[in-house]
């Protein structure tokens, strides 16, 4: 089902987000006391979930949205285009809609009058602060379900909902979706089991792209490493790394590997500053979120900015050097999800960052944080993966839980975490 208003990087949308949808919510939030008195009853395991945010917030709804899978939950989830192939490529079923329809009264209409047709146990909120989202789970009440939410630090939302999980700014977020699940069912555990379903999905979708040809060079067989420097949503460059580093850097990464640049199409002006560099090959442009997925996929290493990116290679297993200014590593880090990967984040020095939890509370309106990572300390990164995972056999470090590094040493590098 197929029905651009933004949830993130609109000021005006904001705005209106906040003071429009908190008194609406209110009143929502009143009708359903007056109507649905009586709680409901649960006779079955379905369970319906709004997750309309970013590529990143999609992923790391994944381990909880497996646990609930795994514990016999049938799921569905509505969601916008750029996440619908996240969710399907792993097995979920969606209902896509593009959010500028939210705004038009009849596409709205058929889209609420359809989605109560269905009968659900649970309704699940996963996102932080959109009082939008929570109007969305609202308008989905009934006597035979219960609605499941965030209640957020001074975004008052938290009363539209049956249960409230209390999301907390101390936490990775992954830990605050599973907060939320768990008022599901308590029982219920994470689920970073491998990913078959989602690769074997990936490789059809190369193989029926030939997207070896089309890039030039045979990328299931060469090694390469993957350089993605950009960030979208709301005042995504004040998450990037000045490009004359990047520069700098891809001339001092080890030569055996070619480096490959991915992007999208908002970035095609920019990455032509790559074409200065014999062994870059720029995909920036040139592939969709599957055929992006599948490049990440074959790579040896992944040098990304705090953005879905790294949370998607992450899911993949990848090793990852992440590059990280006003984005908390402990909040927001890309999740460990196999026993050998290696993951090393870069923190900007810097008194004042990191400074988001939400992801719109920048404290500055220039790139001021970012240019405090070194090229040095990246190279070091890329360096330490790589002779790490090649002598992972003579000398294993497991750690048993799939988890993220936050720990800044004193030299600004995070110390690698076993």
């Amino acid at each position: 089902m197929r029905l651009s208003f933004k949830i993130r990087g609109s000021h005006l949308n904001k705005i209106l987000d906040r003071y429009v949808g908190i008194p609406a919510l209110l009143l929502l939030t009143l009708w359903n006391r007056l109507i649905f008195r009586k709680l409901a009853s649960h006779a079955n395991k379905s369970v319906f979930c709004i997750q309309i945010g970013t590529i990143g917030d999609a992923v790391l709804t994944l381990p909880a949205l497996n646990g609930l899978k795994k514990a016999g939950f049938e799921i569905s989830i509505l969601t916008n285009p750029s996440n619908d192939e996240i969710y399907r490529l792993n097995g979920f079923e969606t209902v896509c809609i593009h959010l500028a329809d939210l705004t038009k009264p009849r596409k709205f209409l058929e889209l609420i009058r359809s989605l109560r047709k269905r009968r659900y146990s649970f309704v699940i909120d996963f996102l932080q602060w959109s009082r939008i989202s929570a109007f969305l789970a609202g308008l989905l009440k009934s006597r035979e379900n219960m609605l499941v939410g965030f209640d957020t630090q001074n975004q008052f939302r938290g009363f539209i909902f049956d249960r409230t999980a209390l999301h907390s700014s101390s936490v990775h977020e992954s830990e605050n979706y599973f907060r939320l699940i768990s008022l599901v069912d308590s029982k219920i555990q994470e689920s970073f089991t491998p990913r078959v379903l989602f690769e074997e999905k990936i490789e059809r979708a190369l193989h029926e792209a030939n997207l070896d040809r089309r890039l030039g060079f045979a990328f299931r067989n060469e090694p390469y490493i993957v350089v993605h420097p950009w960030s979208g949503g709301f005042k995504g460059q004040n998450k990037e790394w000045p490009l004359e580093n990047y520069l700098t850097l891809v001339n001092l990464l080890p030569p055996q590997f070619r480096i490959v640049i991915t992007g999208s199409n908002a970035e095609i002006s920019r990455a032509d500053l790559f074409s200065q560099v014999p062994r870059a090959t720029s995909l920036v442009g040139k592939t969709n979120l599957v055929e992006t997925a599948g490049v990440l996929f074959h790579s040896r290493l992944v040098i990304t900015v705090n953005t879905g990116i790294l949370h998607l290679a992450a899911w993949l297993g990848k090793d990852i050097v992440c590059l990280n200014g006003p984005t908390n590593a402990k909040r927001w880090g890309g999740l460990r999800t196999k026993e050998e990967q290696k993951i090393i984040n870069l923190n900007a020095n810097t008194s004042c960052s990191p400074c988001l939890n939400l992801g719109f509370e920048y404290k500055c309106t220039k790139m001021f944080c970012m240019p405090t990572i070194s090229v040095a300390a990246v190279r070091n990164a890329v360096d330490q993966i790589i002779s790490v995972k090649e002598d992972l056999e003579r000398h294993p470090r497991i750690k048993s839980k799939p988890s993220f590094y936050g720990d800044r040493g004193d030299s600004g590098l995070i110390q690698p975490v076993y």
